[in-house]
């Protein structure tokens, strides 16, 4: 038995010991109870009817707002994807969330921008530049790898915390040397700002995207089998796009305002949006490396355990 029923198991009979048992009808689960998933816009979930995934119970979708592992933490949701870094920030305290699956992803869909014309050639050159960067992401745990593996500390550049679209308004207004990023704001600033890629996070980040699931739901059959449901529609969405990229980026240029090409342009990079799939020993291992690193550097104020946080049996 999988830890998971076993723990189902043992509430279960606990309460039936203590006479407040109801035993659900089945066939009635309630409907009236959606099950929560965090989203951002224009991501996979937008594109489920385009391809052909049809949901047979309620989703109620959280955007904005609280980021992700604080939503999980304070129940506002019941399942959300999200990087490896944020959680390592959230422990020793949170443990009221799993990591029960994983978007597996390229780290090319990471990159460092430099301005047109910039005369930053290499990485040792970023000591004393402005650098821009999102704080307790992987644009973060990016530059913290890039300059420590040039032997520089915090100290040594001008890093400024900013959010994707503050960080591309910086960028263009000249203010930032440097710009760690991601997603489709690497082909913005390359196609209107003709920024220079100065080099990928091949190396540097696993790809690896966990999906977050709060312990609550976790324990609710009903609930489990609904995030198992619809992890499965994300990688029937996932091959669609890889089928259908043209419609995928068409939707998406009506969805966000950016062109269609610049999001053919980064599948053209990344080769894919990613693949679902159950979690491994290898990618706790990989998770604990970044925990081990952002303590190294002095990004946490304790070394912390990632491996209660997850869930290998999940899918399997």
């Amino acid at each position: 038995m999988h830890r998971r029923d076993l723990l189902r198991s043992s509430l279960a009979l606990g309460a039936l010991a203590a006479g407040s048992l109801v035993l659900p009808d089945c066939s009635a689960w309630a409907a009236d109870k959606p099950l929560r998933v965090g989203r951002y816009k224009g991501d996979l979930s937008y594109f489920f009817d385009l391809a052909g995934v049809r949901l047979d119970y309620p989703v109620e979708y959280y955007v904005g707002g609280a980021p992700i592992t604080e939503a999980l933490a304070s129940q506002q949701l019941d399942l959300a994807g999200m990087s490896e870094i944020p959680p390592v920030f959230a422990l020793p305290s949170n443990t009221t969330y799993k990591l029960v699956a994983l978007m597996k992803g390229n780290p090319d869909s990471q990159v460092i921008l430099v301005p047109d014309g910039s005369p930053l050639q290499n990485l040792g050159d970023l000591r004393g530049k402005r650098i821009g960067y999102v704080r307790a992401t992987t644009s973060h745990y990016f530059l913290l790898r890039v300059l420590r593996e040039q032997g520089l500390a915090w100290k040594d550049v001008t890093a400024i915390n900013l959010s994707t679209q503050d960080g591309f308004s910086a960028f263009q207004t000249g203010q930032l040397d440097a710009w760690f990023i991601y997603g489709v704001f690497i082909q913005l600033a390359k196609f209107r700002l003709k920024a220079r890629v100065l080099r990928n996070a091949q190396g540097y980040l696993s790809g690896n995207y966990p999906f977050g699931m709060t312990n609550t739901a976790w324990a609710d059959p009903q609930q489990s089998a609904r995030a198992k449901d619809y992890l499965n529609a994300l990688q029937r969405t996932l091959d669609w796009v890889k089928a259908q990229p043209q419609a995928w980026a068409r939707q998406s240029e009506v969805l966000t305002g950016v062109d269609a090409a610049a999001y053919l342009d980064q599948l053209d990079n990344t080769g894919s949006l990613g693949r679902i799939l159950a979690p491994t020993r290898a990618d706790i291992q990989s998770q604990q490396a970044v925990a081990d690193t952002l303590f190294d550097v002095g990004a946490i104020p304790r070394q912390v355990d990632v491996s209660p946080l997850w869930d290998l049996d999940f899918l399997t």
